[in-house]
């Protein structure tokens, strides 16, 4: 039986949203990682906030969040996957041409720097919607191996979940990604006690993780018994209600840990 083309057609803009999802995050995210943000375009009456001169940063979080919409691209299609990874990263590069050619017209018009981003930000953007369809294409081959091991959807997750799990991908990520750079950029600092790079890294980490993880194994079949669609429907409340759960854990050691 030939394989379905519908997964082709959506994509672009799977792999856009999820472009965007973890984008996003990482912008949410930044302030708990860059300790000097008095370059960041935050205040309340002004442009939206921009990545300003923490290019490194941009580096990491563009790189980051083009292979994972690349690869969510490629695993919608199980026997396509490579070609599907190409097209959900030309998806990803088409946002860029339109949005690089509207900021340039706009600064023709405009010519105030005070609403535009370091020039260099736009290039790293660029050069992101260049890479992102060879991304797409290189990690097919692995997306596909993937999927074609389990015998439905997308690593067992049937792919029709896909349409929301854009949602938990930003909050989970931006949960967890100011710990996990901050342990990676500033590893075990000695100016602080074992008990607070535990509160605010490990364990925060450890309570997003196991519901993240417990959710999708749950959607992908990895984990529980009985009736499928039952499991489903108890991996999107893990999914969900753990990620409110581990807010509030998380809340409760920061403001716990601010008091020392």
């Amino acid at each position: 039986m030939s394989a379905a083309r519908w997964p082709l057609f959506v994509a672009p803009l799977v792999g856009l949203v999820y472009y965007f999802a973890m984008w996003n995050a990482f912008q949410t995210a930044i302030g708990d990682v860059v300790f000097d943000t008095s370059d960041l375009n935050i205040r309340p009456d002004a442009a939206p906030t921009t990545w300003a001169s923490h290019w490194i940063y941009r580096i990491l979080a563009e790189a980051t969040a083009v292979t994972f919409g690349s690869f969510i691209a490629a695993g919608m299609s199980r026997e396509r996957a490579t070609i599907s990874g190409l097209i959900g990263g030309f998806g990803i590069a088409l946002w860029w041409s339109g949005y690089l050619t509207l900021v340039g017209f706009a600064h023709s018009l405009l010519k105030s720097s005070d609403i535009f981003e370091p020039w260099y930000q736009y290039l790293i953007g660029g050069c992101a919607g260049v890479a992102a369809p060879i991304v797409g294409y290189a990690i097919g081959d692995k997306v596909s191996e993937v999927s074609i091991g389990k015998p439905t959807g997308f690593a067992g997750i049937p792919r029709a979940h896909f349409l929301w799990l854009w949602v938990p991908t930003y909050w989970y990520s931006a949960a967890m990604i100011p710990s996990l750079l901050n342990i990676y950029l500033n590893g075990i600092v000695q100016w602080r006690p074992p008990w607070t790079i535990m509160g605010l890294y490990v364990i925060p980490l450890t309570c997003f993780g196991y519901p993240l993880l417990g959710g999708l194994s749950l959607l992908s079949g990895e984990a529980g018994t009985g009736r499928p669609i039952l499991r489903q429907i108890l991996g999107v409340i893990v999914l969900v209600a753990g990620w409110g759960l581990a807010a509030a854990i998380h809340y409760g050691i920061i403001s716990l840990a601010s008091r020392f």
